[in-house]
């Protein structure tokens, strides 16, 4: 896998976490959303992860919207690896429209 794939899959499992622990956040999405992975500070990642999420057909008129994670300690860029997001603690997930 490579290195976005592995942060995209990294953030999916702590967006699934978090929706545990905080209901209310899933309730906030409606039916049929598009969920795209975003972290706060890193647009690299931010517009590779829009792109490929874009990319595959889905039906016409579903919601997107950005899990957009902030995180602590807010990482350089540079040293953005899954395992390093892994154990950040996330301070909050804010969902953006598209």
């Amino acid at each position: 896998m490579k290195k976005y794939e592995e942060i995209n899959a990294t953030l999916a499992y702590l967006f699934h976490k978090a929706t545990i622990e905080d209901p209310e956040l899933l309730e906030k999405l409606p039916e049929d959303t598009v969920v795209i992975m975003q972290i706060e500070g890193y647009e690299v990642f931010n517009k590779w992860a829009r792109r490929i999420s874009l990319k595959h057909p889905r039906e016409k008129g579903r919601r997107v919207i950005y899990a957009v994670f902030k995180l602590s300690p807010q990482l350089p860029p540079r040293q953005m690896t899954s395992h390093r997001i892994a154990t950040s603690k996330v301070k909050e997930v804010e969902l953006q429209s598209a």
